[in-house]
């Protein structure tokens, strides 16, 4: 293996043949769940093993995610690449202009950061703080050392014939001065270009780019040449953390998924026999629908992004001033399944349940459920 550094944001790795990678995108400082994919995918010292962004932030442990990732990253042949979650928490800190509104910002508590972690751990009243410059000069004073470590994080690693970056790629984007571009590149598989090389990316959930069915399984988008690998941790209802791993021996290339989830397990202890509809995803930003006709239990509703009629569980509905409106992302995906199957129920709403069967997460009324494992 030869390594080679252009500047701090770009490593090259020469290797052509026989190797095996694992890729882990987006843990958001569930650190169980890293620690698990990383045992899963048993790791031998010749594998390589590089994390792929967004390993801090909206989870319960970004501290201990973030240690834990700085000491993995001891490991020959492991690389860690920069997402836009470790951008956000260190950009403050060198753009001294926008400081007090990033303080107002944290106040709002929209989800724990890494940064809400290092002020606690220094009982430093971050709520109470009326001066975004002591808020920053604290923060300097403290923990420089760990704004240093994401600050210096690399942007992009290629590999062989592949290119990994946690957000999305344009030749024209400046890695010196334009660095949130390569971090986060929103709907990069729908807006980016045909890509030279296979680009392997996370930030985005691939749930998010099905329309057919939901599944956090990575998403392989050959006419682009990318390869999307955000299972949705820490974001999505149904999210999992993926382990994408690319193995390739005498010229070909192989790849496999290890997810994590801790979704309790159930069986299905009564059947019912749902409708067969064409699928339809309703999630963000196409959230908009009508009701045509609301049924006793499920209703019957028209999605305007994709011009689908499907039907919901009344239980899931509900209503603003804005409309009606859906209590979370939703498929009319609707199992079908024996009694004596074995599901993973990720969650129980009233009369209905989200569960997860051979890898497609699907609903199911919750009494046709036996008591959760």
């Amino acid at each position: 293996m030869r390594r080679r550094h252009l500047s701090n944001r770009i490593i090259k790795i020469k290797e052509t043949d026989n190797y095996r990678v694992v890729v882990i995108s987006d843990a958001h400082a569930h650190l169980t769940a890293l620690k698990t994919v990383i045992e899963r995918v048993n790791l031998q010292p010749e594998d390589y093993l590089v994390i792929l962004g967004d390993f801090i932030n909206r989870g319960y442990d970004s501290i201990g995610t973030f240690n834990y990732v700085r000491e993995i990253a001891k490991r020959d042949r492991t690389f860690v690449l920069k997402g836009n979650h470790e951008s956000f928490m260190q950009r403050p800190f060198d753009d001294n202009d926008h400081m007090a509104e990033i303080l107002a910002y944290f106040k709002k508590d929209p989800y724990e950061t890494f940064l809400h972690k290092l002020a606690l751990k220094t009982n430093f009243n971050l709520y109470e703080c009326t001066d975004a410059q002591t808020f920053r000069q604290h923060i300097l004073t403290n923990f420089d050392e760990e704004l240093d470590y994401l600050r210096n994080l690399p942007i992009l690693l290629y590999f062989d014939d592949m290119l990994f970056v946690h957000g999305g790629f344009e030749p024209e984007f400046d890695i010196e001065t334009e660095e949130t571009k390569f971090l986060k590149y929103d709907f990069f598989n729908r807006k980016g270009s045909v890509q030279e090389c296979m680009t392997i990316v996370g930030h985005f959930p691939t749930c998010i780019l099905r329309s057919d069915h939901l599944s956090n399984q990575p998403y392989f988008n050959f006419e682009k040449n990318i390869i999307s690998i955000d299972g949705g941790c820490g974001v999505k209802i149904t999210g999992e953390l993926n382990a994408f791993i690319i193995e390739k021996m005498d010229g070909l290339k192989r790849y496999d998924c290890i997810q994590y989830n801790n979704f309790p397990k159930a069986f299905i202890k009564s059947t019912y026999d749902f409708p067969a509809e064409m699928t339809t995803h309703v999630h963000w930003p196409h959230r908009n629908f009508d009701l045509i006709e609301k049924g006793e239990a499920m209703s019957r509703c028209f999605h305007r992004e994709t011009g689908r009629y499907f039907s919901v569980f009344n239980s899931l509905l509900m209503e603003d001033e804005m409309g009606i409106k859906l209590k979370t992302d939703f498929a009319n995906t609707f199992f079908n399944v024996p009694i004596g199957t074995e599901v993973s129920v990720c969650k129980v709403y009233d009369d209905c349940a989200l569960v997860k069967y051979n890898e497609l997460f699907g609903w199911v009324w919750a009494n046709q459920l036996s008591a959760i494992l």
